[in-house]
């Protein structure tokens, strides 16, 4: 297990990754609302997300890497927020 910083959101704001065998399981928190963030710049809820955000441009660069670990990771992590329940896993 693996406490990561996803610093921007809220003050202190941690991930937390679980390894599990060959994947990894990423709770990101409230890092960010919806899922679609980690995919589009221009979603009508990253209005609100920078308007929350503790530090919108640290934020920011805490969304980056969480994007490329989608992009470029799908198949080995799984990774879900507070908010968006459809990444919930079942």
């Amino acid at each position: 297990m693996l406490f990561i910083p996803l610093f921007g959101h809220t003050l202190g704001q941690c991930g937390v990754a679980i390894s599990q065998g060959n994947r990894w399981v990423l709770y990101v928190g409230d890092t960010y609302y919806l899922g679609v963030e980690l995919t589009q710049d221009d979603h009508p809820v990253s209005v609100l997300t920078t308007m929350r955000a503790d530090d919108n441009e640290q934020r920011l660069a805490t969304i980056e890497p969480l994007r490329r670990l989608v992009r470029d990771h799908a198949d080995e992590i799984t990774m879900f927020g507070y908010h968006d329940v459809s990444e919930f896993p079942g």
